[in-house]
């Protein structure tokens, strides 16, 4: 027996055997139907299209009016599914079903394969979300620590990157520098502390007193000043002592404790000289210093002996100061 026909039979089978009468002659047959009490199918329903029955006359055949009935589809019978392409990272696959009744062949479509989780591609890792997209500008941990995925999604290696707290240092693994060190990149030096990029502070090492500044950079060749006084940083970043320094065409003392002398004296290779309250050299002018006068010349040091100034004699010691 077919599906078709035991589909059939149970749903004709719901309905009582009735012998249904009409006394009306048929003008065309010239005779009295007679109606079976049993439905008669018309058209058997397929997979896709529907069926018919009705009652038939047992004499002619003719159908009762108003007797007729639809029969559902039965819909398809399939098999199994059976893969026919593999998806790829780049293709979709496919597969399909074939129906056992009226052999109709039914197809879907399988998705490309998507790529999650950490990928190492052309000499860089990339990490994929669920949905199969590229993590941009994002932390993504591993099996080891946290990493950063830069805006073209390559883990960020001997580099910055910023989480909520502040710039921290990538190495060369891709896992933050947990130290404290200096960092050289962009021809520009970067003190971290604990990973994490300074700004706007003194910093010692072994070496010496360092700033960076507000921009996180190491300053350098200009002055700084702290608590106490003023600095002169030199080229290489640290303060520098006992030096003498021109800035702006004018030249300033740095004393032993790296410090800019102002108001009080000091020398070089050929005299004294005194320095005013900006750290300047003070020239041609008279200098009142610890109880004493002195004068300073026109070229910036310190007069002695028997001196010409203004068109009146002066007389000073070895020492500088005005005695008469």
């Amino acid at each position: 027996m077919t599906a078709i026909a035991m589909v059939f039979g149970l749903f004709i089978g719901a309905f009582p055997m009735i012998s249904y009468g009409d006394d009306s002659v048929d003008q065309e047959t010239d005779h009295e139907h007679l109606w079976n009490s049993k439905y008669t199918v018309d058209i058997l329903p397929t997979c896709t299209e529907a069926g018919q029955y009705s009652l038939h006359c047992s004499v002619c055949d003719s159908i009762k009016e108003g007797s007729s009935r639809t029969i559902p589809n039965t819909g398809h019978t399939y098999s199994g599914w059976t893969l026919t392409k593999e998806p790829t990272y780049t293709e979709e696959g496919t597969r399909e079903r074939v129906c056992t009744v009226c052999g109709y062949q039914e197809q879907i479509k399988i998705p490309v394969l998507r790529i999650t989780g950490w990928q190492y591609e052309d000499g860089y890792w990339y990490f994929y979300n669920d949905d199969g997209t590229k993590a941009v500008s994002v932390w993504r941990r591993d099996s080891k620590d946290w990493c950063y995925l830069g805006a073209d999604g390559r883990m960020v290696t001997n580099g910055w990157a910023r989480d909520t707290r502040d710039w921290c240092w990538v190495g060369g693994d891709g896992y933050m520098v947990k130290e404290t060190k200096w960092i050289k990149t962009d021809d520009d030096w970067y003190h971290i502390t604990d990973g994490y990029r300074d700004r706007g502070k003194w910093v010692k090492d072994s070496k010496g007193w360092c700033y960076v500044g507000w921009d996180y950079k190491m300053v350098t060749n200009c002055w700084k000043n702290d608590s106490i006084g003023r600095c002169w940083m030199g080229a290489d970043g640290y303060w520098i002592a006992n030096k003498w320094i021109q800035y702006e065409d004018q030249w300033y003392y740095i004393k032993p404790n790296h410090y800019m002398a102002a108001n009080e004296w000091a020398r070089d290779s050929i005299g004294w000289m005194y320095m005013d309250f900006n750290g300047r050299i003070t020239k041609n002018k008279w200098v009142e210093s610890g109880d004493y006068w002195y004068y300073v010349k026109p070229n910036g040091y310190m007069a002695t002996g028997t001196q010409t100034i203004l068109g009146n004699t002066y007389k000073f010691d070895s020492s500088g100061r005005w005695i008469s």
